[in-house]
């Protein structure tokens, strides 16, 4: 019988990303260190962890999605650098 690797997915992203310059603490806190915890639990316990990225880590307009996984990353808000940060962090 195959083995099969434990795995978790960190989807947790503020709802309304033009939301997020109204509490940019909060938006850092939920993107990259919330990120950041889950990712070093999943490791120290040898657990895949799969990120869902967002369109807004891109310069283009979210509903130009989708892009190749090589495109160049470079976000114009405080939501797309976030998430992109929080990328970097899984």
């Amino acid at each position: 019988m195959p083995s099969t690797q434990p795995s978790t997915k960190q989807s947790v992203a503020n709802r309304s990303p033009e939301n997020s310059n109204d509490d940019p603490d909060g938006t850092h806190a939920l993107h990259i260190a919330a990120t950041r915890r889950v990712a070093l639990a999943a490791r120290s316990r040898s657990i895949l962890l799969i990120y869902i990225s967002t369109g807004y880590i891109f310069a283009g307009k979210p509903d130009h999605s989708p892009y190749e996984a090589d495109a160049v990353i470079n976000p114009t808000s405080l939501y797309g650098r976030t998430r992109s940060a929080g990328e970097k962090a899984a």
